[in-house]
This record gives C-alpha cells, sequence and structure tokens, in this order.
C-alpha cells in the first residue's frame, strides 16, 4: 500500500510541475532502519510515471533488499538526513522549474 501511495505522490508531483524531468525523489522510513526509495532516473526516463515494484526497499547501508530498478546516486542525501533527525519520516527532493531558472539567471549574472 505505501509503494501505491509513493508512486502516486511522485506523479503528482511531476504533473503538478514541482519537479521536472532534470531529476527529483521520493523516500519513506518505514522501518528503523530500511526505507522505501524511488529509483534512479525516476523524472528523466520515467516521467514520474511508476509501478509499486519498482520502489526501492533500502536497508540503512543503501542497499536494495527488494525492488526493480537501481538506487538514485541522491540516497546519501536521503540518509543523512534519517541518520541526522530520527523523527524525519519522508524526504522529497524535487527541482522545481522556476528554482532551476532562477539558479541559471543567479549565475549568468555572477
Amino acid at each position: 500500500m505505501i509503494r501505491t501511495e509513493l508512486v502516486s505522490y511522485a506523479k503528482l508531483m511531476f504533473d503538478r510541475k514541482l519537479t521536472n524531468s532534470a531529476g527529483g525523489n521520493i523516500s519513506i522510513r518505514v522501518g528503523e532502519n530500511e526505507i522505501l526509495m524511488t529509483p534512479t532516473l525516476m523524472s528523466q526516463r520515467f516521467h514520474c510515471e511508476l509501478k509499486p515494484n519498482q520502489i526501492l526497499l533500502l536497508d540503512q547501508n543503501e542497499n536494495v533488499i527488494e525492488g526493480d530498478g537501481k538506487v538514485t546516486r541522491e540516497v546519501n542525501m536521503h540518509m543523512a538526513s534519517y541518520q541526522e533527525n530520527p523523527d524525519i519520516k519522508c524526504v522529497l527532493h524535487a527541482h522545481a522549474p522556476e528554482s532551476l531558472f532562477f539558479c541559471g539567471e543567479l549565475r549568468r549574472n555572477a
């Protein structure tokens, strides 16, 4: 059930343009030492149209326990968030188009 919900949130994030094909990912803590996480290329390859079996179950060492796909390179940011604060239950990393454009403008004018 959690995997199905995570799939729908990823799609909603893309459809509402909270992220774009440049990237983004979502993880949810499901146990003391386990998280569910969207796979690498969630946005670029799949445009956030995932299937529940693509949601990866990872242990605290970033090993895939279940799921079809590969771990995103952003996994270390997610894991660090969970390790730093045990109250964190979810991490959502998005590439909002407006913020990417704004950052690009800052670099160009710097």
